[in-house]
């Protein structure tokens, strides 16, 4: 046996050496990869980009030594984002606007929710309180 050696040498035939686990791994991950490919797509074709639809509720209020915290939590029930998101909150004794505070979320991702606080000197329990989604950015 002169022409031969000990250590078998490799096929040079593609695929001669490959496992039938190698084709099933091999199978498994273009299935996985085809079906992520498909999964996109079909949410950017089908995906309505409408604006972002912002609702604001009162959750409470808490005292401080820098006045009064009033603790809200906003919903985006939409299928689009909205940043820096500014909601106000304002104070009011009759027509008459007696403060105003405003803070700005910096995201707010569809059908999500973010909870925040305005600050007020005045008690919010002795006014009427309006909570309103003033504006956003698209991201």
């Amino acid at each position: 046996m002169a022409g031969k050696s000990k250590n078998k040498e490799r096929d040079p035939r593609p695929g001669a050496a490959t496992s039938k686990w190698e084709w099933v791994a091999g199978a498994v991950g273009l299935v996985l990869v085809l079906g992520a490919i498909g999964f996109i797509t079909y949410n950017a074709l089908s995906t309505d980009p409408s604006v972002p639809a912002v609702t604001v509720e009162h959750v409470g209020t808490e005292r401080t030594r820098g006045g009064y915290v009033v603790e809200f939590r906003a919903r985006n029930s939409g299928p689009s984002t909205a940043a820096s998101l500014t909601i106000s909150g304002k104070l009011y004794d009759g027509s008459d606007e007696i403060e105003a505070s405003e803070v700005t979320l910096d995201y707010l991702p569809p059908r999500g929710e973010r909870q925040g606080g305005l600050i007020f000197q005045a008690d919010p329990a002795g006014h009427e309180l309006r909570l309103e989604a003033e504006g956003y950015v698209d991201p």
